[in-house]
This record gives structure tokens, sequence and C-alpha cells, in this order.
């Protein structure tokens, strides 16, 4: 639980019980254990029926719009008068909360909070929190299933069967397809969802290589308790990618990870390895990731893109999401009932 002292009196966001459950609690100065008062909460995307009947049955006033636009929040918030707006992938803009008066917090559903304008709500005295963690494994499943995916063409084969060609000589090459098993995984930020993805490698025999913010003073073997493992650590994301057969990328949208993954990066990846990016498309340069497909024979898993739209529903055109090299997903990473239940 995280305390904010700039929130209402007893009001406590829980990190850890997941994404939607947020409570009161009254303070020391309220009498006889009751809610200090009932919070107008807006939850302006999807969210699991499960915990908006939670957030009711604790006394809270639910405001469920999940189908609101980036530019109609703004008028929501005017109308309700929220305590606490809930989003997962709207934009919450400055002038959103130039409407908001009342508001004292944003809760992200999610891990990042790139989508909420955070210094114009640090100007408004709003605390914006997220869920780290809550959807770690079913990213980590869905990366899997791109770096599985990747490796043995199956969208490539799927999609010459459906019209009728059969091309077994291209797809069971064992020139190009490796394998996983006893192979090497270079993980990029290795938080909760980084963890997650290492923990399956281990099932593969795989050796993990890692490179993240809380590891760089001390390369070398180090061990995860929380995993039961070692894993090594490398002084940089050049090492990752010299000696890593697969790729994959948990860094988030922050200072000093935008286009880090530049040509001189692909340029140390070896060749026909495995890149996959399920965590933001701005760490890549896109540019110098489709000149490694064409030189490298680099394989490609994509849950990101760096120009992905916005809304649920809507037109995306991108040549890397289209290239024959690319197993391609929609930001879907969290899109589980588990990751909803967590």
């Amino acid at each position: 639980v995280q305390e904010c002292s700039s929130l209402p009196a007893g009001i406590r966001v829980s990190r850890s019980l997941g994404p939607m459950k947020l409570w009161a609690k009254a303070s020391s100065e309220g009498a006889g254990g009751e809610f200090p008062k009932d919070l107008k909460i807006l939850v302006a995307d999807k969210a699991p029926a499960s915990a908006l009947s939670e957030l009711r049955a604790q006394r809270h006033q639910v405001d469920y719009h999940p189908d609101l636009t980036s530019e109609e929040l703004q008028g929501a918030i005017e109308d309700h008068e929220p305590d606490v707006l809930v989003v997962r992938a709207t934009k919450v803009t400055k002038a959103a909360l130039t409407a908001a008066p009342c508001l004292k917090l944003i809760l992200r559903a999610g891990a990042g909070t790139d989508n909420i304008d955070r210094s114009s709500a640090k100007g408004a005295g709003v605390v914006v929190a997220n869920c780290p963690g809550a959807n770690a494994d079913a990213v980590a499943e869905l990366c899997w299933a791109l770096i599985l995916a990747a490796d043995r063409n199956v969208i490539q084969q799927k999609e010459e069967l459906k019209e009728g060609v059969w091309n077994k000589v291209t797809h069971a090459n064992t020139m190009t397809h490796k394998g996983i098993k006893g192979r090497s995984i270079g993980i990029l930020g290795f938080g909760m969802i980084g963890k997650e993805v290492a923990r399956r490698a281990a099932a593969f025999g795989m050796q993990v290589l890692i490179w993240g913010r809380s590891y760089q003073e001390t390369p070398g073997i180090v061990h995860i308790p929380e995993l039961g493992i070692d894993v090594e650590s490398c002084s940089s994301v050049g090492d990752v990618a010299e000696r890593s057969d697969v790729i994959s990328v948990h860094l988030p949208k922050a200072k000093g990870t935008d286009r880090l993954l530049d040509q001189s990066f692909f340029d140390r990846m070896q060749d026909n390895s495995i890149f996959v990016n399920t965590a933001r498309g701005s760490v890549v340069d896109a540019k110098a990731l489709l000149n490694a497909i064409e030189s490298k024979g680099l394989k490609v898993g994509l849950d990101v893109y760096d120009d992905e739209p916005v809304l649920w529903t809507g037109t995306f055109d991108n040549e890397l999401a289209k290239h024959p090299s690319t197993v391609s997903t929609q930001h879907v990473g969290a899109g589980t009932m588990q990751a909803d239940d967590a």
C-alpha cells in the first residue's frame, strides 16, 4: 500500500492488490471507523465488472465510461467532478486536468504512466499512481508466444497454408531456425515483467543475460532469490546484443530510453537472432530495426509501435507491423482476464 500525503484524508492506494482496488479508510480524526467520505470515481477505460462492483460495495460512486476518447475526457471530468480518475490507454492532458478542480488522484490501470501529463498533474496537486506488476504474467506469456512464433515462422506458415502453399523447405531450414532450448536470452529491463520472462526462460534451460537500471553497478553473475536462478548482468545493451540468441525488451518510456536501441545496437546483434518488444515502441529506432531485418535476417515479434493508435479500434499502417519477418500483435500484452483480476 502506498500512502499519499496529498490525497484527501484517509485515501490510500493499493498497488499490490490490483489496478482497480482503491479504497478510503477512516483517518485518525474519523468517527467510529467510518469512511471519511464517499469517493466519486470516474473510470474512463475498460474495466472488469468485478472491480466496479467491489468499488461500489465499498460505498464509492462509480461512473463508468469505457468508450471515452482523450478528447471527450475533459467534458466527462467537468460533468462528474471526480475525486479519482482511472484510465488505461486514454490520454490525460493538461486541458483535462484544468477541468478537474476536485481531482486528487489519477490511477493508471497498468505499468506505465506515459499517457498522463505528469508535470501538469504535479502542478495541480494531483497524485499519479500506477500498478506495476499486475500484468507481469500476461505480458511474459505474450512475449514467449512471440518468441516461439518468430523462431518457427508460425504466422508465415499459416498465411502460406491459407493460400494452398506447402513450403517445408523454407520453414524446416535448420540453418536459420536455431531452436530455443539451451540458447541465450538477453532481457533489457529487469523489473517484474523481465523477471517473469526470465522465469520462463529457465524452463527452456536458457542462459539469462540482463541489463537494467538496478543492476548496472553489479556486472557479473547475480542470484535472483525470488526466481531461484542465477543471471548475468551486463554492462551495456550492446554487450547483451552481442551474446544473445534472443533479445526481449522491457524498458519503460523514460528519460534515457528514447531510441536507445539504435543502429549501433542492432549492428551488434547476431545474424538470424530473435528480437521481441512488448514494452514501448519509443525505445526502438524503427528504421534501424528494419535495416537489421534485411541485413541480418532478424526474426521479430512486436506488440508495441511508436505510432500506434490511442483508441481501441481504428486504422493502422506501419511498415514494421506489416513486414513478413515480423510477428505482430496490437499492444495486447496485458489483455487477459487474469491480468484484469490481478
